[in-house]
């Protein structure tokens, strides 16, 4: 018999129950094989392709994400060329080449990964913060882009894993470009939904990877650069219900230590006791934090 999730989604009994520590372990599995690439007289690229047990993981993975009622699913290597295609033409203007053995060639952007950015105690928080700022903009930028349907409709689009391992920021120009796009969301998904899934991952791998920073800051930094009031109010009923950032998929892309976790969810819900005492707390770290 098939359940009603809290968001009104349906999956099978029991899928939503996995222990905790599967998520985590989902998070270290990697499906590509990256190689850099030079050739004289152009750009540095980046190669990029499935490993060899990709397809036979990604169907099975499709089917257990379906039942859990996660609202995303990996492509398949050919559907994933297509949609890398087809947002690096929208997002960037740039016509990506394939090379033999379904290596797809991508810009090497300069940069760091911004998850590796943020554990990194070489720069200060501020510093690091404007990353998250960056990447907070960025996303906020790539939900606004529409792209055509097949059925002739546009959509806006979402990223579908939009954790801090998929973005990376350049600390001297303070810009952040999405990668990775080898997970989509359902597309029958409202964009409100869609979006505000993506900002969940966001602020969850945020607060997962910034471990030296107070979580109101890193709520405040993310809120302000992320200026979309449809997605928060997103995050704010599903948490209501208590459907937010529990399944093994949620808890692959980012596990946040508990108290943190919940800390978070204490700003995610306004107008709260726990929401303006943190508040008070944090803003002397702010300062701490800004001339250290």
């Amino acid at each position: 018999m098939l359940r009603t999730t809290a968001d009104g989604e349906k999956h099978w009994p029991g899928f939503g129950r996995w222990p905790a520590s599967l998520g985590p372990l989902l998070g270290k599995l990697r499906l590509h094989a990256i190689e850099p690439r030079r050739v004289p007289g152009r750009p540095p690229t980046i190669a990029k392709r499935r490993r060899w047990f990709g397809p036979l993981l990604i169907g099975p993975g499709n089917l257990y994400l379906r039942l859990l009622g996660s609202g995303v699913r990996v492509l398949p290597g050919a559907e994933w060329r297509a949609r890398e295609r087809a947002l690096y033409r929208a997002l960037h203007g740039i016509e990506l080449e394939t090379g033999p053995r379904g290596w797809l060639i991508l810009p090497r952007w300069p940069g760091v990964v911004l998850a590796d950015h943020a554990r990194s105690r070489l720069d200060p928080a501020p510093a690091r913060l404007q990353g998250l700022g960056a990447a907070s903009r960025a996303l906020w930028d790539l939900h606004r882009v529409e792209l055509p349907r097949a059925d002739g409709a546009c959509e806006r689009l979402s990223h579908g894993d939009a954790t801090l391992r998929n973005v990376l920021f350049d600390p001297e120009t303070g810009e952040a470009r999405w990668f990775d796009f080898d997970t989509a969301h359902d597309p029958g998904l409202a964009a409100a939904w869609r979006h505000g899934d993506d900002l969940r991952a966001l602020v969850y791998s945020a607060v997962e990877s910034f471990a030296d920073v107070p979580v109101a800051l890193l709520h405040r930094t993310v809120h302000e650069a992320y200026a979309d009031p449809g997605p928060w109010e997103q995050l704010r009923d599903r948490l209501a219900r208590g459907a937010l950032h529990r399944s093994p998929l949620h808890l692959a892309q980012a596990c946040p230590p508990e108290g943190r976790r919940r800390e978070l969810e204490s700003l995610l819900l306004p107008g709260g006791l726990a929401v303006r005492i943190t508040h008070e707390k944090c803003w002397w770290l702010v300062d701490l934090l800004n001339f250290r």
